[in-house]
């Protein structure tokens, strides 16, 4: 999975939203898992989680792609965003073997709060069907410049036979 991760941080830092949400899939377990172990609740551990991710994509072109400057990297995001919901942190996150899974529909509700505040999709826009008409003026400019070329062709064929001839 490194590898993997490792070339969506690099997709990330181009500024791709989707290389983001990816990044934020492949290490969202890991970095609720550790703000959890910073002793926080549900509730401000989700908080907290949406501060991390909305910090980080403030300064993703920051963020590191060797695994050991990322996850360091990571741990000082976490540290800075839980300062917010803990009187007293540690300087380092205790070490843990495995983090719990974090569950799909909180994480995803998790990445919603994080678009919003970062607006990472607000350019996408909403399909809308196009009308008819819309279609037909189209084509007949399209038929319009066919004439025209076809007009256009046949004068510089009668000028050459006038010249010519």
């Amino acid at each position: 999975m490194n590898g993997l991760l490792k070339k969506t941080v690099e997709l990330a830092k181009t500024g791709s939203g989707d290389g983001y949400e990816d990044f934020y899939i492949l290490t969202v377990d890991d970095t609720y898992g550790k703000i959890r172990l910073l002793g926080l609740s549900d509730t401000d551990s989700e908080a907290c989680l949406a501060d991390v991710y909305t910090n980080l994509y403030r300064h993703v072109h920051d963020l590191p792609i060797g695994e050991e400057e990322r996850d360091l990297f990571m741990e000082n995001e976490i540290l800075q965003a839980a300062g917010k919901y803990a009187e007293e942190l540690p300087d380092k996150i205790p070490a843990a073997e495995e983090f719990p899974k974090f569950a799909e529909d909180r994480a995803a509700g998790i990445w919603i709060r994080v678009e919003n505040r970062t607006g990472l999709y607000s350019d996408r826009r909403v399909v809308r069907k196009t009308a008819w008409y819309t279609y037909a003026a189209m084509g007949m400019r399209i038929a319009l410049a066919i004439v025209s070329l076809v007009l256009i062709v046949f004068v510089f064929y009668m000028l050459w036979r006038y010249i010519l001839g």
